[in-house]
């Protein structure tokens, strides 16, 4: 079963395209977003000014009272500190705090990092490299949170559910280590349900939820759907109440991605990259086929 989202509007879709458009980005896509009483947070990939892969990340901070805005380029900004590329970039909330989190892409020889990095001090402090012993190569999107005893954890996958949570810091190399907290089996998803994380992970209402991606396999291409998971928070961390039947698309054209491709090994992609939950509005951000992006109130499906 699939639903489209791409007209599910609302005043803050609205309003957070025409933030972004301002900016006359190329190519925009993939956005993530954070919305508090006074700030919206943006992230959003593009072309830099070489208009060369791979593609920039942006943070663009907007204030609610004055209706004024800026944007820093993320990709220079993480540059000083010698990492790069600058992907995926995230919000979570940590000590009451807004912080991002995003990662070095795909490496072919090597593991990616992961990074974790206050948005206040985002400019002048290191960033946090993330550690995890037993990692896979290439890591994307671990759905970051801080649990009631204020420690840095993360669902880090959903085939089959798993928590990490901080360990240790290195203060000195700026890093941040985590260990592994397996929830009981009973709660692991049958090994045909392949999802990965695609949001944050946010809370409305007393449930917690995220958009997980499901992965469809045609010989050697790939199609991006979006599922919905509902979770509940339990002492060791979460469980899975639901997980929607419904493959959320942006539209069934867009299914049948375009010809244009920048990633030769995908058919097309809704590529769920952002999810907030404000007043009464559950807002997904999102990448169509990695050349542009859409954002959606999807209130109404939950």
């Amino acid at each position: 079963m699939f639903t489209t989202i791409s007209q599910k509007t609302s005043f803050y879709t609205k309003e957070i395209k025409t933030i972004i458009d301002s900016f006359n980005l190329l190519n925009p896509f993939n956005p993530s977003i954070y919305i508090n009483e006074h700030t919206y947070y943006i992230t959003v990939r593009a072309f830099g000014e070489s208009m060369r892969l791979p593609f920039e990340s942006y943070l663009i901070i907007y204030n609610r009272t004055t209706t004024s805005s800026s944007i820093l380029n993320l990709t220079t900004c993480m540059s000083k500190f010698g990492i790069a590329p600058t992907a995926d970039p995230r919000f979570f909330i940590y000590k009451n705090e807004v912080w991002i989190s995003f990662n070095t892409g795909y490496k072919f020889y090597e593991n990616n990092d992961i990074y974790v990095v206050p948005i206040h001090k985002i400019q002048e402090c290191k960033p946090w490299k993330c550690m995890l012993n037993g990692r896979r190569n290439t890591e994307k999107n671990w759905a970051l949170f801080s649990d009631s005893n204020n420690q840095l954890c993360a669902i880090y996958s959903l085939s089959p559910l798993q928590i990490i949570e901080e360990e240790r810091r290195d203060d000195i190399h700026h890093l941040i280590f985590f260990r592994k907290r397996t929830l009981d089996a009973k709660y692991l998803l049958p090994k045909r349900m392949r999802f990965t994380i695609g949001t944050q992970l946010v809370k409305k209402g007393e449930d917690f939820y995220l958009i997980a991606h499901e992965k469809i396999f045609l010989i050697t291409k790939l199609i991006y759907f979006g599922r919905l998971v509902k979770l509940e928070e339990r002492d060791n961390g979460f469980i899975i109440k639901a997980i929607s039947k419904k493959r959320l698309i942006h539209s069934y054209l867009s299914v049948f991605g375009r010809f244009q491709k920048h990633n030769k090994s995908l058919i097309s992609c809704t590529y769920f990259s952002g999810l907030c939950a404000v007043d009464d509005s559950l807002l997904v951000s999102y990448g169509i086929n990695d050349l542009n992006y859409n954002i959606a109130d999807i209130a109404s499906l939950l």
